[in-house]
Parts: C-alpha cells; sequence; structure tokens
C-alpha cells in the first residue's frame, strides 16, 4: 500500500509544475488508505516527499522522478514516468484542501500544530498504543535505526473500524502474514523473520516491542519469556517516552532481562522481581523451586546490601543469576517499566 502511495504522491506532485494547475501543495498531509490504514505525506518542494515522517520505528524518503504528458497537463490525470520506457497515468480530484486519489485513497492537509503525533507514531496499525514513560530511556540515533534488525511486535486494543473483536481486548499485531497472532504463534512468526536473514545475523535481531501502557504486565512479560527461552541471544527494547516527554521520536527502553542470564528457568539462581499495581518493587533469592521465598524491598539499606552479595557472588562463579518477574493482578505495562526504571537505578547505585 505504501509503495502505492509514493507513485500517487508523486503523481500529484506534477501537478506543481508550471503548466498545471499551480496547487499549492508542498504542506503536511494525513493519508488515509481504503483498508482504514493511516500515514502521512510531508512535500518539501516540488520533486521531495517524506513519507511517514513521524512514524515511531523510522520513516521512507523518497526523491520523485516524473515527466509529464503537455497533453494532459490542465486536466485530471497525471502521467507519471519512473524511468526512460514506463509510466502509468493517474486521475485526481482536489477540493477543501483534500486530495481524492484513483485509488479511493485520500490526503487532508493539515496545520503541523494540530497534529496527533501519537497517531501518526503507530497510524498504520489495526491497534491503539499509547506509550508508557520511564527515565531510563535512550533515544535511537539515525544510523542505529538503519543499522540495527528490529523485528517489531505491537500490543494494543483494536481500532474502532477492527470487526468480530471485543474491544477492551489488548492484541498482539504483527506486520507479515495475519495481523494478529497469540502466544502460540510467536515461535513461527519469529522463525520466519529470521529465515529472511543470513544465517551470520539471525542472532542479532533486537525484538522491538511498542505496547499500550495500560496493557497487562504479565501479558508482555509471557512473550519475553517464550522469546528467552527459544531465542536467548536475541535483545528486547520497548518504544518508550522519555520522562514526562510527551513525543520524542525513536525513544526506547532496553529490557532489564538482556542484563540477566537466559532462559532464568536453567539457572540455578533467580532474582524474583514482585511488581504491585503502583509499580513498586520488591526482590526475592529463589534458588530451589520448592522454597519459601522472602522478599526484601529494594529501598532498604539490608536489601541492597543482600543484593550486593548476591552479584558478587555470582561475579565469583562466573554464572549471572537469572530474572524473573511476578504481577499483581492489575498491574499494567507502565507499571511494569516503572518498575524495571527503579530496579535499574538500584543496580547501577550497588555498582552490578
Amino acid at each position: 500500500m505504501k509503495v502505492i502511495g509514493v507513485v500517487l504522491f508523486v503523481a500529484v506532485l506534477a501537478a506543481c509544475q508550471p503548466n498545471s494547475k499551480q496547487l499549492d501543495l508542498i504542506s503536511h498531509w494525513h493519508v488515509h488508505y481504503p483498508d482504514s490504514m493511516f500515514g502521512t505525506w510531508d512535500i518539501l518542494d516540488t520533486s521531495q516527499i517524506i513519507i511517514d515522517k513521524h512514524r515511531f520505528w523510522g520513516y521512507y524518503h523518497t526523491i520523485g522522478y516524473w515527466h509529464m504528458n503537455s497533453e494532459v497537463a490542465n486536466s485530471d490525470t497525471i502521467r507519471v514516468a519512473y524511468n526512460s520506457h514506463s509510466y502509468s497515468d493517474f486521475t485526481y480530484k482536489y477540493q477543501n484542501d483534500t486530495l481524492f486519489l484513483s485509488d479511493k485513497s485520500y490526503a487532508i492537509k493539515i496545520d503541523t500544530n494540530q497534529c496527533n503525533l501519537p497517531e501518526e507514531f503507530f497510524g498504520d496499525l489495526h491497534v491503539a498504543i499509547e506509550l508508557p514513560s520511564s527515565g531510563e530511556t535512550k533515544e535511537l540515533t539515525e544510523e542505529e535505526n538503519r543499522r540495527s534488525l528490529f523485528l517489531h511486535m505491537y500490543i494494543g486494543k483494536p481500532k474502532p473500524y477492527v470487526k468480530k473483536i471485543p474491544k477492551d481486548t489488548f492484541l498482539i499485531e504483527v506486520v507479515r502474514g495475519d495481523f494478529f497472532i497469540d502466544y502460540t504463534g510467536i515461535q513461527e512468526f519469529v522463525e520466519v523473520e529470521k529465515a529472511m536473514l543470513p544465517s551470520a545475523e539471525r542472532d542479532s535481531i533486537t525484538v522491538a516491542f511498542s505496547v499500550h501502557k495500560q496493557a497487562p504486565a504479565h501479558m508482555v512479560d509471557s512473550i519475553e519469556q517464550i522469546i528467552n527461552w527459544d531465542y536467548p541471544p536475541l535483545k528486547i527494547i520497548y518504544a518508550c517516552l522519555p520522562g514526562e516527554k510527551q513525543y520524542v521520536k525513536e525513544s526506547v527502553f532496553t529490557s532489564l532481562k538482556n542484563e540477566f542470564a537466559k532462559p532464568a528457568d536453567q539457572c540455578t539462581a533467580i532474582v524474583v522481581f514482585d511488581v504491585t499495581e503502583a509499580g513498586q518493587v520488591r526482590w526475592a533469592l529463589k534458588e530451589n523451586a520448592n522454597e519459601n521465598l522472602i522478599y526484601y524491598s529494594l529501598e532498604e539499606a539490608e536489601s541492597t546490601e543482600r543484593l550486593r552479595s548476591l552479584w558478587q557472588k555470582a561475579k565469583t562463579n562466573k554464572q549471572k543469576p537469572g530474572i524473573a518477574f511476578s504481577f499483581a493482578h492489575k498491574a499494567t505495562f507502565q507499571d511494569y517499566i516503572t518498575a524495571q526504571t527503579t530496579i535499574k537505578r538500584a543496580l547501577k547505585e550497588i555498582s552490578l
């Protein structure tokens, strides 16, 4: 669909040439596709366009090339040349700051000050996403985005146009094959994605989660456990807003699980973190399956010394402990991120 959008957009740009209708198309546009998908166009001049400029995980930068047939220059048909040998004709209508395109898509000219950036971040998804926030994020650079091998998974409630699915259900959306998968489809999804890469790169994938902040914490944790068990080398990051800022492009939170041994169930010792509905944290050490766990608050000095001693012992034995989480019944993904932020800061203080 985006490829069609690019072609159509270049076609529309041709209307800006001197012999055409002189439409002022240099602007920011919200594009609505026939399948209810959403995207954006930013026309920089009469030959350059950025597609999905504010998309959280990167955008498409396109330079258009065309040749107009003078016979159709003043009509609603635009001839677009891809090179000296191939071209296509498209029709469009322009009315009230709206472009009606021949594939039944339409684009509305928008004042950028009135944009809903969360919608633009994830507008092409079938689930709604509102990102959580944390004070322990980093912003991906363009180079990191370009060189990294990302496998994207999205968790949110279905948008209004998605039929036959309860609106209060949180779904896992992926970009290939079926729109939605369940827990049983995660392994197949990862295998399909890995198979598309050279063998030397298959363990270099970063699983990038974009999760609604109100999604159940245990849901995300369960998906991570599947990935960590079947694919220990893969790293996990979350799309996340930094602190109290509302919108920052490509700011991510690195999963705490990347810093512990994986899979946790194969470790001789596991640090268990218990997360309340308010994101508060306590921890316990689990060394055998049947022991009764004794929990300590991260805010207590005695607890900090116990955690330091545990980690020093692990370093001496050259074996990191595993990590596991338990959650209060209504703990959300925001609670999960808040808890991980608290834990990361505690680990930094004791130089783990």
